[in-house]
């Protein structure tokens, strides 16, 4: 009959345990009762044959029998794998290993019970995996988007409004200081004998009188006056280490840039135009300033031509752009990075931080410089895709990431339009997603 394989099992004796092992008779016992035929001969619950069981167990170390039962070359274990010339096809604890059920593939009732619930748990758990990805993805590439739009605001206003306005003021001060007909007659005088020091002394006075006259309106560490032959000859407040020094190949003097380097012959160049001059070290206070300065020019004769008669300027000491922190707000920082080549270290370098929020870079003893990445990215598109994404903010000792948008700085004098070589940066902490 068709049902005979079905119908073995309740009338057919169980076949015989063969092992090279003697069992003990109550675990036979054990065993046979399991195996009963009849429902109502067998234990009725899972519980009644664990306690069956337990005294075989106790006091054995299960791991360790099963481990010398491996054992190669140990012919009578029982956990030997299946001969592949046994009809009986008896199942062994390797095929019920390998497919976790009584034969060595899975059973429909396996497939339908177990691995196909298995497999949507495991699916839904992907599918739940890659929506919150997803989620988070759209969170970022939305938080990206609305930096770059707060953040180019700030520094579109921070770099047009407040920082150009502050050195346009500053200039125009000078503007005005450069066409006194004292200073212009003194210089024309000096320059005719320069070495009569006499002649610096109503300069003295007049310089004296700008720096506190105009302390309140640009705050000012100090106010000199450069003669055509770059010598200092006044000074507010005065100095001897200065005064008198010649100082030709400061970029305030020349504004050919720092990389510039004077000719053994040829005249010395003079600035023709106001100019904010690279970061130098002073050399009455050893700090780092920059120079604000302006040409003075001699009048036009019969002829209309005018020659440049000395540069009069006033220095600020780094940190000292307060303004720019009126345009913080949410957590930003704002920085002021000089783009162009300065030679306060023994190489020229560029990217050096002016000024910084959250750090005071006057005090620190070396220089800042942001990363060469972010300056590249500046020179490249100074006015253009003006953001900058997760970049590292050199005066932090973390691996924190920011986001960050620059605006370059002009100024304008008498209604012309100068470029500075300053970038204003507004960064913000990129958020972890």
């Amino acid at each position: 009959s068709d049902l005979r394989p079905e119908k073995a099992h309740e009338k057919e004796p169980p076949p015989p345990i063969r092992t090279g092992v003697q069992i003990p008779r109550k675990l036979w016992d054990v065993v046979r009762k399991m195996l009963a035929k009849r429902p109502q001969d067998r234990y009725a619950t899972p519980a009644e044959v664990a306690a069956a069981l337990q005294p075989f167990c106790e006091g054995h170390d299960l791991a360790a029998l099963v481990r010398w039962h491996q054992e190669e070359g140990y012919a009578g274990s029982s956990l030997a794998r299946t001969r592949t010339d046994n009809p009986s096809n008896v199942d062994t604890w390797w095929s019920k290993v390998r497919s976790g059920a009584s034969t060595v593939y899975p059973t429909r009732r396996w497939l339908l019970g177990t691995g196909l619930p298995l497999l949507t748990m495991a699916a839904a758990l992907a599918g739940a995996l890659w929506l919150v990805g997803d989620v988070r993805r759209e969170a970022a590439v939305e938080a990206e988007s609305r930096a770059k739009k707060n953040l180019t605001a700030l520094a579109r206003s921070a770099a047009r409004n407040s920082l150009a306005n502050q050195i346009s003021q500053r200039f125009a001060i000078l503007s005005r200081a450069a066409s006194d007909p004292l200073l212009k007659s003194q210089l024309e005088k000096i320059n005719a004998d320069p070495e009569d020091e006499t002649l610096r002394q109503p300069l003295m006075q007049w310089v004296k009188d700008q720096f506190v006259n105009t302390h309140s309106a640009a705050t000012p560490q100090s106010w000199f006056v450069n003669s055509r032959d770059g010598t200092q000859v006044a000074r507010s407040p005065p100095s001897e280490t200065s005064l008198g020094e010649n100082y030709s190949q400061r970029d305030y003097f020349h504004g050919q840039g720092a990389k510039y380097t004077p000719g053994a012959e040829g005249e010395l160049p003079i600035i023709t135009e106001p100019n904010l001059s690279a970061v130098y070290r002073s050399s009455t206070s050893n700090k780092l300033k920059v120079a604000f300065s302006h040409p003075v020019w001699s009048d036009r004769d019969a002829s209309g031509k005018r020659e440049v008669l000395g540069v009069v300027a006033m220095s600020i000491d780094l940190g000292q752009f307060n303004a720019l922190e009126r345009e913080l707000s949410g957590g930003n920082e704002i920085l002021l990075i000089d783009t162009r080549y300065d030679s306060i270290e023994k190489a020229l370098k560029r990217g050096l931080i002016l000024h910084h929020s959250d750090h005071k870079i006057d005090e620190r003893e070396k220089p800042l410089r942001v990363e060469a990445e972010v300056l590249q990215q500046m020179l490249d598109n100074p006015a253009d895709e003006a953001f900058l994404t997760r970049y590292r903010d050199p005066t932090a000792n973390s691996s924190q990431l920011y986001w960050g948008a620059y605006e370059p700085v002009v100024f304008d004098v008498d209604g012309e339009a100068y470029r500075t070589g300053w970038m204003v940066l507004v960064q913000h902490d990129v958020p972890t997603y």
